[in-house]
């Protein structure tokens, strides 16, 4: 398991194109392919050919010293293709722009309008439309007619809207209900009581309280998150 902004994922290697191919037939799918076109029996641009039958969402980047496929790359739908020796600096950018394209399918961006307050009295001073990565907030709080939006940084912005209108534009995008009050980020859950979930990130935490009806779902979201069953795109 890696960690690269914030962002978990995980590393298989394979040895041949066959036992790449093998993975697949056995169930398992991945997000990113990276793949050395020559493989040996069965050629890196041959697998890519097959796993595209079964697989078309899967992002592939290709890596050969001969610019004579360059061409079929385009026919899998290959997202780069890198020529050796490998520039590091090179192949990290690639990475980093995979990962940035993935979060925002799998995290959409929100927009929310919310006030800026300063001085004693409280008093609004500017109203600011503004686009927030949903992976970054830690939970919505409904609270008199506005809705409290933290982020995992600590900071709070203040909206209107409806709680419920936000569950439907999250749902199966990591965030579920707790209360008519909450709606949280699974991905930050720390611990599940009786009646309360704690969340953070980075050593800020906090504890919220629980509905009954919900309980029961919340239980069996975190544990399907857990367990790689809960999808979020």
């Amino acid at each position: 398991m890696c960690v690269d902004d914030n962002f978990y994922y995980e590393l298989s290697e394979f040895r041949c194109a066959e036992d790449l191919l093998q993975a697949y037939e056995n169930g398992m799918m991945y997000d990113l392919l990276v793949l050395d076109i020559e493989m040996g029996a069965i050629s890196g641009m041959e697998a890519a050919k097959k796993i595209r039958s079964v697989d078309k969402k899967c992002k592939i980047i290709f890596i050969t010293a001969f610019d004579q496929y360059m061409r079929d790359a385009f026919d899998v739908s290959a997202i780069h293709y890198l020529d050796k020796p490998i520039d590091a600096e090179k192949l990290t950018m690639v990475f980093h722009r995979c990962i940035k394209e993935y979060k925002e399918q799998c995290y959409p961006m929100i927009f929310l309008v919310y006030k800026k307050y300063h001085g004693s009295d409280g008093a609004p001073v500017q109203e600011e439309r503004v686009k927030v990565d949903s992976s970054d907030i830690l939970y919505f709080e409904s609270y008199n007619r506005l809705i409290n939006v933290n982020l995992v940084s600590g900071e709070m912005i203040q909206t209107k809207g409806k709680i419920s209108e936000l569950e439907q534009e999250l749902r199966s995008r990591n965030f579920i209900r707790i209360h008519k009050s909450y709606l949280i980020n699974v991905r930050y859950i720390k611990k599940i009581t009786t009646k309360t979930v704690t969340i953070g990130k980075n050593g800020q935490e906090v504890t919220l309280d629980v509905s009954r009806k919900q309980k029961e779902l919340l239980e069996k979201v975190f544990m399907e998150y857990k367990l790689g069953v809960y999808k979020t795109c």
